[in-house]
């Protein structure tokens, strides 16, 4: 059997201000269908955990979080070393796919464009890791802007399996995500009703974590809806897909 690799999934949120939208959207990506893993299938931005992610000294530039609050919002059997592991990942994971950074300045505000947009390619490529530019430009990892939504396991029979944890995250004003050419081949802001209808139709691919999390999605409107929601909900149960 193979040891699922722990991974991190981010969904981005944002609220359409369009006269008569539906105003909650999800950022949705199509992956390249040379992608060994979901080849043309639609998913949210994410991978898996690195040694950086790790990294005691990269931990430290978590804002508001340390590894005893992280191991206490994700629960389970994982230390708390693993579970801040995943916070950063998902941050860094969804820098990497989209150029969007949840991060802040060590002076409490955002990052400036500029760096956000200097760093990207190097990073997205793997030249240079994430926490190196975070330690240049005096940056913190904004995880406090990172809610905990689902945990899946891919099933025993896959020949790539995953443990990933599902973040939600409010897209950061001003910021607009570009779709990783390297992984995606389109990616676009819709309605995760909307989503799940194109999915009925035949007309995009998913497995069932993306599914599950859309459905859980599609009642809201609104964001303040939805943390409401969910601030009162248990921990997510692990499940299969």
């Amino acid at each position: 059997m193979i040891t699922p690799r722990p991974a991190s999934t981010v969904i981005l949120l944002r609220e359409n201000p369009a006269p008569g939208s539906v105003r909650l959207e999800i950022y949705l990506a199509r992956r390249k269908k040379s992608m060994k893993f979901l080849g043309g299938f639609s998913a949210f931005p994410g991978g898996a955990l690195e040694k950086q992610d790790y990294d005691s000294e990269n931990q430290k530039r978590s804002r508001g979080l340390g590894p005893d609050e992280a191991q206490r919002l994700l629960g389970g059997d994982i230390t708390g070393v693993e579970a801040l592991a995943h916070l950063l990942a998902a941050i860094r994971e969804v820098y990497e796919e989209t150029g969007v950074l949840l991060a802040l300045a060590e002076s409490g505000g955002p990052p400036r464009p500029e760096i956000i947009a200097g760093w990207h390619q190097e990073i997205r490529d793997g030249k240079i890791p994430l926490v190196e530019m975070m330690k240049k430009e005096k940056l913190l990892y904004d995880t406090l802007s990172l809610k905990y939504f689902d945990h899946w396991v891919t099933p025993d029979f896959s020949p790539i399996r995953f443990s990933a944890r599902f973040f939600l995250a409010v897209n950061p004003p001003g910021r607009s995500p570009v779709p990783c050419p390297i992984e995606f081949e389109t990616a676009e802001w819709i309605n995760p009703g909307k989503a799940l209808e194109s999915f009925e139709t035949g007309e995009v691919k998913m497995i069932p974590p993306t599914l599950h999390c859309l459905k859980r999605l599609s009642p809201f409107g609104k964001i303040e809806e939805l943390w409401d929601f969910f601030s009162r909900e248990p921990l997510p149960e692990t499940k299969s897909g």
